[in-house]
C-alpha cells in the first residue's frame, strides 16, 4: 500500500508541479505558477476517465496520511525533482523493478539495507565496490561471493566488524 502511494505522489506531483506560495508576490512566480497550472491541466485531460479517477482514489489516500508523512513525501519529491533526468529515469526503473518482487523478497531487500546501515561508512564504502565488481562475473562466481560477502559484512557473530573490516 505505501508503495502504491509513493508511486502515486510521485506520479502526480511530477504531473502537478508545485505552484508558487501565496507568500510569493513577484511576477515571474506568478506567471511561472499559471504555466505549470495549464501544463498540469492539460496532462490531466490526457489521463483516461479510468487513469483520473486512480489518481483521485491516490489523492485521497494521500490526504489520509499524516501531516508528517505528507511532508516527507514531499519532500523526496522535492529531491526527485532536483535529479538529473537520466537519475529520474534510473530511479523509477528501480521502482518498477522493486514492485515486481514479491513481499518475501522486499522484505529480505529491507532486512538486508537495515544490516548494511549498522556497518561503518567505509566498510558500507568497500561492499559497494565488491558489489560492483560482481557485475562482471558469471551466475555462479556471483552467488559463491555474495555468500563469503554476506557472511563477511552481516553474518558476524561477535563485535570483531566482520572478517577483519573493522577499522573505522
Amino acid at each position: 500500500m505505501k508503495s502504491r502511494i509513493l508511486l502515486f505522489l510521485i506520479f502526480l506531483l511530477i504531473s502537478w508541479p508545485l505552484t508558487a506560495s501565496a507568500t510569493d508576490s513577484t511576477a515571474e512566480q506568478s506567471i511561472s505558477a499559471e504555466a505549470t497550472s495549464s501544463a498540469a491541466v492539460e496532462r490531466w485531460q490526457q489521463l483516461s476517465p479510468a487513469q483520473q479517477q486512480l489518481m483521485r482514489e491516490r489523492y485521497q489516500q494521500f490526504k489520509q496520511l499524516a501531516p508528517e508523512r505528507q511532508q516527507l513525501l514531499r519532500q523526496r519529491l522535492e529531491m526527485f525533482r532536483q535529479l538529473s533526468a537520466e537519475e529520474q529515469q534510473q530511479l523509477k526503473e528501480r521502482f518498477r523493478t522493486w514492485q515486481q518482487l514479491s513481499p518475501e523478497q522486499q522484505q529480505k531487500l529491507r532486512m538486508l539495507k537495515q544490516q548494511m546501515n549498522q556497518l561503518s561508512v567505509e566498510e558500507q564504502q568497500r561492499l559497494r565496490e565488491e558489489m560492483e565488481k560482481l557485475r562482471g562475473l558469471s551466475a555462479d562466481e556471483r552467488a559463491e561471493r555474495r555468500s563469503e560477502m554476506r557472511e563477511r559484512y552481516f553474518n558476524r557473530t561477535n563485535g570483531s566488524g566482520g572478517g577483519g573490516h573493522g577499522r573505522n
